[in-house]
Order: C-alpha cells, then sequence, then structure tokens
C-alpha cells in the first residue's frame, strides 16, 4: 500500500491492462476481477416506509451475481459502492440481508472489495468476513496503466487524478433517456465513457498538478435493476466530463 490507513487499496498486476463490458450485463471484467457497482440491498424497507410493497431482492441478486461469476470465470469482486441502501444507519432489511449477500461473495470470490458510497453508512458493521474489505478508494496497477476505482459521490484524492489514466465509478445509475414513438419517456441503462476536460479539472486542484494525467472516465451501471437511473450528472466528478458515448447493455454506442 502506498496509504497507511485503510482508506485506499492498491493491486499490482504482471499483464498488461484488459477491459472487457460483459454484454447484455451491468459489468466489467478486468483481468479475474469481477466490477459492480450500486446494489442498495435492503432499498425495500426504505420504500415500505414509503407505503411501496416488494418482495426481497436480495437472493434474486445473488443468483444474478452467481451467473454472472459462471459466465465470466471471475475470481475476485470490486463493488464500487452503495452495497447497501440507508444513508447513515442499518435498517432492518440491511442487516439480515447485507450479511447474507457478503457471506456468499466470501464463500465464492477470493478477495471482495468495497469502495464505500455514500448510502454505506455503518457498513463496516455488517461485514463478518476476513476476505470481504472496504476501503475508500482502489487502484489496479498494470505494466502499461494504473486504473482507479471509486464510488463517485466526491472528489477523488489526488494522487487518483495524478497517477491514473481511466478512473471507473459508479453512483450516477447511467442511463439512455429517450422519448419512444408514442412520445413517452423510456430510459435504458447505459455505460457512460467519457474524454476528462482537463482545464476543468486543474481548477478543482489548484497549485497541486502541473499535469493531469487522468484521459478517460468510466461510469458503471446500477447493478440493481428495480432502478431505472437517468442521465442526469451526479457526482463532482462527472462534471469534469466531455465527449461522452453512451454504450447500452447490448454494447450498441448512442452518439
Amino acid at each position: 500500500m502506498r496509504v497507511s490507513d485503510k482508506k485506499f487499496f492498491n493491486k499490482k498486476f504482471n499483464n498488461d491492462f484488459d477491459l472487457r463490458l460483459v454484454k447484455n450485463n451491468p459489468c466489467l471484467l478486468i483481468s479475474d476481477w469481477l466490477i459492480i457497482s450500486d446494489i442498495h440491498l435492503g432499498f425495500e424497507h426504505n420504500l415500505l416506509k414509503k407505503g411501496i410493497m416488494i418482495p426481497s431482492r436480495t437472493k434474486l441478486l445473488i443468483e444474478k451475481l452467481r451467473r454472472l461469476q459462471a459466465r465470466t470465470k471471475a475470481k475476485n469482486l470490486l463493488v464500487l459502492g452503495d452495497l447497501k441502501d440507508s444513508y447513515n444507519r442499518i435498517n432492518k432489511s440491511e442487516w439480515k440481508d447485507v450479511p447474507v449477500f457478503l457471506r456468499y461473495c466470501s464463500e465464492n470470490f477470493k478477495e471482495t472489495i468495497i469502495t464505500k458510497g455514500n448510502h454505506d453508512g455503518m457498513l463496516e458493521k455488517l461485514n463478518l468476513f476476513e476476505n470481504v474489505k472496504i476501503f475508500k478508494q482502489v487502484i489496479f496497477e498494470f505494466k502499461d496503466k494504473k486504473i482507479g476505482f471509486i464510488h463517485g459521490h466526491s472528489w477523488p484524492d489526488k494522487f487518483l487524478i495524478e497517477e491514473c489514466e481511466i478512473i471507473i465509478m459508479g453512483h450516477s445509475h447511467p442511463s439512455y433517456v429517450f422519448n419512444n414513438h408514442l412520445g413517452q419517456l423510456n430510459t435504458m441503462s447505459a455505460w457512460f465513457i467519457s474524454e476528462v476536460n482537463k482545464l476543468k479539472l486543474r481548477k478543482n486542484y489548484p497549485s497541486r498538478l502541473n499535469k493531469v494525467f487522468l484521459e478517460k472516465i468510466i461510469i458503471v451501471p446500477c447493478f440493481n435493476d428495480f432502478f431505472n437511473g437517468s442521465d442526469e450528472k451526479l457526482g463532482p466528478l462527472m462534471m469534469m466530463m466531455k465527449n461522452t458515448k453512451k454504450i447500452l447493455l447490448n454494447l450498441e454506442i448512442i452518439n
């Protein structure tokens, strides 16, 4: 590790960087790591308080993860935040569902890393497993480049901006929003892949950066398909994006 506290995780690889979007699924594969974001376990309880009753989807989400692991042969898992749904507390469903989900991860992946999101308040209290770890930020170091991972609700630390060519994040539940032939508003989950406006970015790191190494931002769709998402810019790093490509889960590119 390059940082002494537990907010930062650094993983070194002996191979070149290789990224693959998994067709028809909101996940990507880097080396033997499966990467997903925004699971929002326990959201059903928070909806119930608003008078909306739906059955728990935790088993369905675990089964979805199981199928993806079988398909990709991934050995490790990286969750880009918002594993749970409540902000600064643990609701009744989360006390039960989060440990069940993490137990599956612990028993089926060699390592599970979570970058803590804005919905992950008190998440550490629910993690009972040694091979499941929670950090603020992650860097993967390959022979040819470094990749940073964050949830996306706050500014990354300066070493991610200075050293990583790509940052991959979640948080915004990115989607392609359009009107159909009847004039009805529709949303489809999508990847956002964007260049970086370095002039804007330098203004937010005054006197720290003579140059900005960050070239690209990739935003991962929401893993929980109950949430449609939007094309709204959420989180400070999204404001630094330009020339954004939207790619549907079937890998069709929307310009």
